[in-house]
């Protein structure tokens, strides 16, 4: 298994990170997503990132990506525990493509190499 951890909201980097996600799993990996830090914000409900929908126009669809790929059914994404409760976030806020929540030590534990990303 390979884990990528996602830490910044920045939407380029989303971008980036889902088409790494997209290539891991195209290639025959089982992937393990660990959303944390600021990229928390990007996987709730109703979110609104500043130049989303530029991007957007131009196929830069940072969740588009994850949830086509997510049909293959190698992908698995958690958001961070302990982010969730230091940001006040409640878990039914999370978007439908969340699997769940877990903490940083499962996430290190359970995956044999991890990209941070």
């Amino acid at each position: 298994m390979v884990g990528v951890l996602i830490k910044s909201d920045d939407y380029v980097d989303l971008y980036v990170s889902a088409s790494l996600v997209a290539s891991l799993v195209l290639r025959g990996d089982e992937v393990h997503v660990f959303i944390t830090g600021r990229a928390v914000n990007a996987f709730i409900v109703n979110r609104n990132i500043d130049s989303m929908q530029e991007l957007k126009k131009r196929g830069m669809d940072y969740m588009n990506i994850l949830s086509n790929v997510k049909e293959l059914g190698k992908l698995h994404i958690y958001v961070c525990i302990g982010m969730l409760e230091a940001l006040g976030i409640d878990k039914s806020a999370l978007d439908p493509i969340i699997d769940g929540a877990s903490t940083f030590t499962d996430f290190a534990i359970n995956n044999e190499e991890i990209i941070v990303s």
